[in-house]
């Protein structure tokens, strides 16, 4: 199975851990995942809005999508363009 580029980021404002898939980027958006909403589109603008999460605050998400949604990931640290 091929890996899933993703990059966890923290919302500043409510501390809500979001992942990032950069590869989808297109047109000035991107596909997110979030505990709650899940998969969503996301605006390059919101994901610069965002800060780097640690892999503290990002293990549960990340084990949300590996084990339930069934993600083969590979986390980066920030978007190549």
């Amino acid at each position: 199975m091929e890996n899933t580029k993703v990059i966890f980021r923290k919302d500043k404002q409510t501390g809500e851990i979001i992942a990032f898939f950069p590869e989808t980027y297109e047109y000035g958006d991107l596909m997110s995942y979030a505990h709650l909403g899940q998969h969503s589109s996301a605006t390059i603008f919101y994901y610069h809005y965002t800060k780097k999460a640690t892999k503290e605050e990002y293990q549960e998400l990340y084990n949300e999508l590996t084990n339930l949604v069934g993600y083969n990931l590979k986390v980066m640290q920030r978007m190549t363009y």
